[in-house]
This record gives structure tokens, sequence and C-alpha cells, in this order.
């Protein structure tokens, strides 16, 4: 069995040779990194350049998050993983960093129906704003998901110095809130 393993290993070295063709090997390569020398990522410059290109969060609110103490914690989901589900308390405001999430409301058949699909830039979890509440909705990640959960604090101040973004915030829980009635009360069409 040797033999004939020798003669095969032989002979496909020779044709690859003739056809000028490389056989790889494995190969381990080695890098030394001084970790005191690699720059360090700072999440919360992340969140406030979101927060900047954003136009209802803008500078203004951008500063403002800079000035917080642990104004946020950013967290990772995977995909299809769970954030928060129907009937949970939310943590705080959840801004996308990266990625997708889709929202989910139950109708009065027990099937998840989507509401909305967001993506960079854009939020979820507005409920917060009306204290104790839990929340009516589900969201899920649709793919690799990073988000920065504002506290409840945070929020609160920013909405103080910035009347427009409070409106914003105000039209977005109403628009949410027809669009959550809208999904309860629908039933399956066949």
């Amino acid at each position: 069995m040797l033999n004939i393993r020798n003669d095969f290993v032989i002979r496909i070295w020779y044709a690859a040779k003739r056809y000028h063709l490389t056989i790889p090997y494995p190969i381990q390569t080695e890098y030394q990194m001084n970790v005191a020398e690699m720059p360090k990522a700072n999440p919360m410059q992340q969140v406030t350049e979101v927060m900047r290109s954003l136009p209802n969060f803008g500078n203004v609110a951008a500063e403002r998050f800079i000035e917080e103490e642990n104004a946020s914690n950013i967290r990772y989901y995977a995909q299809g993983e769970w954030v928060f589900a129907e009937g949970e308390r939310i943590l705080g405001l959840y801004l996308i960093l990266n990625g997708h999430a889709t929202i989910l409301v139950r109708n009065n058949q027990g099937e998840n129906q989507e509401i909305a699909c967001l993506g960079k830039g854009e939020f979820f979890g507005e409920k917060i704003l009306l204290t104790g509440e839990c929340s009516d909705v589900s969201v899920i990640a649709l793919d690799d998901l990073e988000v920065a959960v504002l506290s409840p604090e945070v929020v609160a101040t920013l909405l103080e110095q910035m009347p427009r973004l409070s409106q914003e915030f105000s039209e977005l829980l109403e628009t949410r809130r027809k669009e959550v009635i809208k999904a309860k009360n629908k039933t399956q069409e066949f």
C-alpha cells in the first residue's frame, strides 16, 4: 500500500509540475503585535458619530451625550436573536450602529406581524419614554446587530434640551402605536 501511495503522489507531483501548478501545503504565519501600541476602539465615539449623522439628533445631542458618564452601553446580537420580546421591560432607547432589526407584534391569532424593518441610524424602544411601560412589540436582529442602549436619563435630558426631538419622538410613538393596533387586529387572509 505504501508503494502505491508513493507512486500516486509522485505522479501527481510531476503532473502538477508539467502544467506549472503549485501544490499548497499547510502554512502557519505568526504575527507579533504590541497590544499597548494598538489603538483602542472607543464605542462612545462610534455612538456620537452616528448621532451626528442623524437629522433628528444632530450635533447638540451628540455633544450632550459625550458629557454623560456611562450614557450607553453597546450590545451585540446575532442574526435571528431576540433583542427583547413583547411584554418585557425595555432597558433604554436602542440606536442601531450596524445591522438591521425587525419590529414584530403578535396579532389576535398569535402570529407575528412585521410592522417595521430598521437599519443603521434608526432607533427603537421609544416606549422607554412612557415610564414603567413594558414593550408591546418584539424586536429581532435580521443580521449581526450592534446597538447603543441610551439610558432613560440621557433620553430625558436630550428631550428637555431639544424640543424638536421631543416632537419627533411623540410623532414616532403615535405612528408605531397605530401600526401596533393595526397589526394586532389583522387577521390572516386566505
